[in-house]
């Protein structure tokens, strides 16, 4: 007895209908080739067969045929155009077989309703007639197969090679559009990719060049012209090494060496000459060697990592000195305070035995313990370890009252002038010293444009707000500030004096015209109120100390005008 197939084979047929195969299953879902196999056996062995005719009697006789010769067919047959058209659009019909001589609405009509409806199910024709030309007809007109009615024994092995044809046409068709839509998936991958590619290439400030094994640049990146001045039209054909400075040469060489060799090249740093060939700008290369010879290289900016990088070194200098300032400090006012002590006792016992020069003497030392203290309190001032008194302070109304003492210090060759914007932000810092800053500013001006030009100074307020935690003068986080400038049009300063100019005690007057702690009074003073002092200067043309103090959170006069709870 016949065994009946697994339960695998059934569970999988199951899925293996005229609508699709396993391949438009998930592929956690899909069978292996073993059962796929299974599945196809079953499905043959089982499959669905309709008869179409107009004797049903005939068609009976062929049904009951089929059923002996394949017990497990399912066979139906169907009498009339609307009943065929009903049950073929069900799709539940495996094969067909059509009684080529008892159609009463045509063989035409048949081929016509499978191809629109079905195309992918067989079509076997019967007929009493013989001959090859009947055969090749109803292939022609689109029959898969054609069995003579005397020798119709023969239709159940016809049928199950329809089955398989149709079966192998399926998969492959199937396999096909798979094929395509694997390709088309493909394609739009490669296309995204590129187009990723092109925008990062044509968007990014990184330098980008693709140079052949020689060095010849066959292709670069716009950012060569935003940085650089470079046309890409150009830079074609050139030798890279014609676009250093000279001092990079030599290590372009050296990685050039090492890439034939680790095809991979980290962190040069080299000079690139702007297109005027008057400046240069460094950058960061990593060189890759391709495959085919072609060096493929990517340089990074270091212009704002250095800038950066130097407002850390400062910084740490800076507290650093503030630290070793203070301590001195502090040491000093002990020792100015026992002098002081002694000599404020000998005036008070011995004053009236004194001479007058000795008197004088006695004076001279108390007025120089007073400058001393005052010398004292600037250095604990710039170590932010002074006695400080802020409160809400409105910095252009400071600037406003200031300006009145500053005016005639400065002299009828400078003039002063102000620029303060509407509804400045309120800040908390001492007035006192806010006025005191402003002084030793003005002062620093007047002696730089008194070596120039007619002077003019200019003092401005404005409210502003950083971003970043670099952004603006130096390292501060971001938030809301008020911007205090002044700026004049003197001879500026050169790199190594402003590196040190808010040093303490540094001060480029001879003659002892200058303790040098004006400016190292500002810096202390803004650092001690949360802020910064940032100088930014050109030599022969000016310079600009701009200061920036944090937004007070909520002003006591906004706090009034909130109504009560």
């Amino acid at each position: 007895m016949a065994r009946g197939p697994s339960r695998t084979a059934l569970k999988v047929a199951k899925n293996w209908t005229t609508e699709g195969t396993h391949e438009s299953l998930p592929p956690t879902e899909r069978p292996t080739k073993a059962e796929a196999s299974l599945a196809e056996l079953h499905r043959k062995m089982n499959a669905r067969i309709l008869v179409v005719g107009n004797d049903s009697v005939e068609l009976a006789k062929i049904q009951d045929e089929l059923r002996r010769a394949r017990p497990q067919f399912d066979v139906r047959y169907a009498t009339g155009e609307d009943v065929f058209e009903r049950m073929l659009r069900l799709g539940e019909i495996d094969a067909i077989v059509a009684d080529f001589d008892m159609l009463d609405f045509g063989n035409a009509a048949v081929i016509d309703m499978v191809k629109d409806i079905s195309p992918d199910i067989p079509l076997i024709f019967l007929s009493q007639g013989s001959g090859e030309e009947l055969a090749i007809a109803a292939l022609k007109q689109g029959a898969t197969d054609y069995v003579l009615k005397h020798l119709r024994l023969r239709l159940p092995s016809s049928i199950d090679r329809a089955l398989t044809v149709a079966d192998t046409a399926r998969k492959r068709r199937d396999a096909e559009t798979s094929l395509r839509a694997l390709n088309s998936m493909l394609e739009d991958r490669v296309r995204a990719r590129t187009q990723e590619r092109d925008l990062v290439w044509r968007i990014t400030r990184d330098l980008m060049v693709i140079c052949d094994a020689d060095g010849e640049v066959l292709s670069c990146n716009p950012a060569w012209t935003t940085l650089l001045g470079w046309e890409q039209s150009v830079l074609i054909g050139r030798h890279f090494q014609s676009l250093l400075a000279p001092p990079s040469k030599e290590i372009a060489v050296q990685a050039c060496a090492q890439l034939s060799r680790y095809h991979y090249i980290p962190d040069v740093d080299l000079e690139l000459m702007r297109a005027d060939l008057a400046t240069g700008r460094e950058f960061n290369w990593n060189f890759t060697k391709i495959e085919d010879g072609r060096v493929f290289a990517v340089g990074r900016d270091l212009t704002q990592r250095k800038a950066i990088e130097a407002q850390l070194v400062q910084s740490q200098r800076m507290e650093s000195l503030g630290q070793l300032t203070g301590e001195a400090a502090h040491d000093f006012a002990n020792v100015l305070m026992i002098i002081q002590g002694n000599l404020q006792t000998l005036k008070s016992f011995h004053g009236a035995a004194y001479t007058e020069r000795q008197s004088r003497f006695l004076e001279n030392g108390l007025k120089g313990i007073t400058r001393g203290a005052y010398l004292t309190k600037a250095l604990l001032a710039y170590a932010r370890k002074g006695a400080h008194s802020p409160q809400e302070t409105n910095v252009g109304e400071v600037v406003k009252r200031t300006a009145n003492l500053l005016a005639p210090a400065l002299g009828a060759e400078i003039s002063l002038e102000l620029d303060i914007v509407d509804g400045v932000w309120p800040v908390f810092v001492d007035g006192n010293e806010l006025e005191v800053a402003l002084v030793n500013l003005s002062n620093n001006a007047r002696d730089s444009l008194s070596e120039a030009r007619r002077g003019r100074l200019l003092i401005s307020v404005k409210n502003c707000t950083i971003k970043d935690e670099f952004s603006g003068g130096g390292r501060l986080p971001a938030g809301d500030y008020v911007e205090l400038t002044m700026t004049d049009n003197g001879m500026g300063m050169l790199p190594e004096v402003q590196a040190k100019a808010f040093d303490p005690f540094f001060s480029t007057k001879r003659g002892g015209h200058s303790n040098g702690i004006g400016l190292s009074q500002v810096y202390g003073f803004a650092k001690q109120c949360g802020g910064n002092a940032v100088i930014l200067t050109t030599p022969n043309v000016g310079t600009s100390v701009r200061l920036l103090f944090p937004r007070l959170a909520k002003s006591a006069s906004e706090s009034s005008r909130e109504p009560a709870v």
